[in-house]
């Protein structure tokens, strides 16, 4: 954690990325992955529903996240009064799926018809 009006220093690095990367959940249904090269500033901010996030710099990439639910998260207190959850939103790899049996019968009506009564 870091503590509130701080600044923090993140050492980060990637072989074919020279800019710090960043996964953040920002909210039940939202996350964002942050590219900032060095000495960037990223305000986050307290929101209703989860966290904002900002700067300034014009060289910071901002991303969707395509599955926010397998990112971890920190309750905020005003969700908490809400009775909302980063954990009501599961990653997507535990989300029931549906039937491709059903999916594929639903499309269209089968009918089959035996060999013998074709003609």
């Amino acid at each position: 954690s870091v503590p509130a009006n701080a600044i923090y220093a993140i050492t980060t690095g990637w072989m074919n990325e020279p800019r710090a990367t960043l996964l953040i959940r920002t909210g039940v249904d939202s996350a964002n992955i942050v590219r900032m090269p060095h000495s960037s500033r990223l305000i986050v901010m307290l929101k209703p529903h989860g966290l904002e996030l900002e700067t300034e710099e014009e060289e910071v990439a901002f991303e969707d996240f395509a599955d926010p639910g397998a990112v971890p998260g920190h309750d905020t207190i005003p969700m908490a009064l809400r009775h909302e959850s980063f954990h009501d939103r599961p990653p997507a790899s535990e989300m029931p799926h549906a039937s491709v049996a059903r999916e594929a019968s639903g499309a269209r009506d089968v009918n089959v018809v035996a060999p013998q009564d074709r003609e």
